[in-house]
């Protein structure tokens, strides 16, 4: 997982989180775009910094032989 942060100077906040999640997996395009939107819908983490700024993320299937 990687993870970039963007921040303003004044006042000083942040206001954009993006991520790139990669998974070893062999789930269709279907089932990552169902737990893409669960983790957007009720992850914790997204939730708490989705109050504050814009979190904008994506999986991405990694096959197993790449890793």
């Amino acid at each position: 997982m990687t993870v970039q942060a963007e921040r303003q100077d004044s006042p000083p906040r942040f206001t954009r989180f993006t991520y790139r999640l990669e998974l070893v997996t062999d789930e269709p395009p279907r089932r990552l775009a169902l737990l893409q939107r669960n983790i957007e819908k009720f992850g914790t983490v997204s939730g708490t910094l989705g109050l504050a700024a814009e979190v904008v993320g994506e999986l991405v299937a990694v096959e197993a032989m790449n890793v």
